[in-house]
């Protein structure tokens, strides 16, 4: 699944959600992909194209710094400050309640060489992962028990994530981390324009359709989390893994957020989630609308272009390969300063 993108703020580029679908799927062949689609968009409100302000992904592998997907994409966006969170490392901090597990697991984590077992673990997931696991990843990953078992043995339990890179221009900071359940995290940053601080949070829930009451209570969680911010706007996106018609789209709606493609096109889009990508490792879920880009707040509103999808086309060389199997949302905000309300 790819990432989610943002673009925003006055006299800048645009905000971005996408998930990236981890290693899977010819990772390989996609990456080039992934590159050019997040440098050609048209993130500024004028037209121009140029990568996003602020850049939400989601199912990113993440390595201890020096190797992995967020490696490269630090060293692909200089000008922005990378917030890397892997769901199960900030998980076993907090929530695995098994006492030896959870103090080995720890361990783990905490080690002063942990970054570089990180970094292996990265390594051999991008190499060999697809290779080896790729016909059998979903099998796996939805049969109880087998999933963890093949986490740990290849490391990718300790690596898969969620990653924002931000704009360094808005002084970005105080990151924190809300875990979801598992792999599944929450990742806050907050950002300064002139004299108004908007948060950002990037959202990956758990999928399956059956899955539906976990996710609401999912959102009910952020929400709380999110309530007590000292901030003129919050923008809440990613990969939620529910359609508009479940409960957890009409809780944040209810505590006044909007999606900024509703608002932006007057309805959602038909798919985020497609089945045009023809791979071993495919999700076989149904098609079906599972991202956004939620808002609320006195300083935000829509710039007036369109909040549009993108990633939606088949690889030149091959119509059965696509940058993932989500498509990417762009928008464009207008931060309202203390200036812009004296005019």
């Amino acid at each position: 699944m790819l990432a989610s993108g943002v673009g925003i703020v006055t006299g800048g580029g645009g905000w971005v959600r996408y998930n990236i679908r981890w290693v899977l799927d010819y990772w390989p062949r996609r990456w080039p992909m992934i590159v050019r689609e997040v440098s050609d968009l048209k993130t500024f409100p004028d037209g121009r194209k140029g990568p996003p302000d602020i850049l939400a992904l989601q199912e990113v592998n993440i390595g201890g710094g020096r190797l992995g997907q967020d490696a490269i994409l630090s060293k692909l966006l200089p000008g922005h400050k990378l917030f890397s969170v892997a769901g199960i490392r900030a998980w076993v901090q907090v929530m695995w309640p098994l006492g030896f597990l959870n103090f080995l697991a720890r361990g783990v984590v905490n080690f002063p060489g942990s970054t570089y077992l990180f970094d292996v673990a990265a390594w051999f997931c991008g190499k060999y992962f697809d290779r080896w696991f790729g016909p059998y990843a979903m099998q796996i990953y939805y049969t109880p028990g087998l999933g963890e078992l093949l986490g740990v043995l290849t490391g990718a339990m300790w690596v898969l994530g969620n990653s924002t890179a931000i704009s360094k221009r808005f002084n970005p900071s105080d990151k924190k981390v809300l875990c979801l359940g598992k792999e599944k995290v929450a990742v806050r940053v907050v950002i300064q324009i002139a004299t108004k601080s908007i948060s950002i949070t990037n959202v990956h829930t758990i999928p399956s359709r059956k899955n539906t009451k976990t996710r609401r209570q999912q959102a009910l969680k952020i929400m709380n989390w999110l309530s007590d911010e000292k901030v003129d706007g919050q923008i809440v996106l990613g990969d939620f893994n529910a359609t508009p018609q479940e409960p957890l789209y009409s809780e944040f709606t209810k505590a006044g957020f909007k999606s900024a493609y509703f608002e932006s096109n007057g309805r959602e889009p038909h798919i985020t989630f497609h089945q045009k990508h023809e791979c071993p490792s495919k999700d076989i879920d149904p098609e079906n609308c599972l991202d956004y880009i939620f808002f609320r707040g006195p300083a935000l509103s829509l710039e007036q272009t369109k909040v549009e999808l993108f990633g939606t086309q088949a690889s030149n060389l091959d119509d059965k390969l696509y940058a993932s199997d989500h498509f990417g949302i762009v928008a464009n905000f207008k931060v309202t300063t203390l200036q812009d309300s004296k005019e």
